[in-house]
């Protein structure tokens, strides 16, 4: 609720940033009204993608995003783990700006694992995703999407995504 003294913040996270704006616009209007729109571009999402080193798609097979996540399992981190560290530090700069209120988070697309995943250190803050794959019906599948998922899962959650309701 807007008291007239704070305005409630909403953080976004969209699949390609604000590339997904005409494709969002909508939405935007609808879940920011009387509220302020807060859009984050996480790793390798949006404009903070880094380029390409080959002709691949960056987020298929073998490219760019893929390669740096998959390169990350290898040294026991993640990129889901960098994109949930800097979605803590989003959600402490939206709690900072001049006049926030209640901050939130919406989510569309795999984005919205992320989100899920930040509920779970976070049940105080309201998530809400939407159009979002579940965990457990990627592990489980015998053939699965594998378009850009290797930067949204964290090693070892397949064991608790059932249980999670993931």
């Amino acid at each position: 609720m807007n008291d007239g003294k704070t305005l409630p913040v909403v953080v976004c996270l969209f699949d390609r940033g604000t590339n997904a704006l005409n494709e969002n616009a909508m939405t935007l209007r609808t879940i920011t009204r009387g509220a302020a729109a807060f859009i984050v571009y996480l790793a390798g999402i949006g404009e903070s993608r880094p380029d390409a080193y080959d002709t691949r798609d960056i987020h298929g097979a073998f490219g760019t995003v893929d390669t740096m996540a998959k390169n990350l399992f290898m040294l026991g981190d993640s990129l889901a783990a960098l994109r949930l560290w800097e979605l803590e530090r989003a959600m402490e700069v939206a709690k900072l700006l001049p006049g926030a209120g209640a901050v939130q988070i919406y989510a569309r697309g795999n984005m919205g694992i992320l989100a899920k995943l930040y509920a779970l250190v976070h049940p105080e803050v309201r998530v809400e995703a939407v159009e979002t794959p579940m965990i457990a019906e990627q592990v489980m599948a015998r053939y699965y999407e594998d378009y850009d998922m290797a930067g949204y899962m964290l090693p070892g959650i397949g064991r608790y995504a059932v249980k999670l309701g993931f």
